[in-house]
């Protein structure tokens, strides 16, 4: 599987696949520690997306897309 780009925030890995309608970055996290959408709860991640939306896959791993 190939990612576009690969970053770290606050212990959350962030793959990213690529942009859905050329705007919107999309992939998943790895986060061992919490549930991303609580550790993001009062703090944005620092790409320019608005909005994140997380759904659990399997054990640490999550799907993720941020929107504008």
């Amino acid at each position: 599987m190939a990612f576009e780009e690969v970053s770290r925030e606050h212990g959350v890995i962030f793959l990213q696949r690529g942009l859905v309608a050329g705007l919107d970055p999309c992939g998943y996290v790895w986060s061992p520690q919490s549930d991303p959408a609580r550790i993001f709860d009062n703090v944005e991640p620092s790409g320019d997306p608005v909005a994140h939306t997380f759904e659990h896959l399997d054990g640490a791993f999550c799907s993720w897309k941020g929107t504008h």
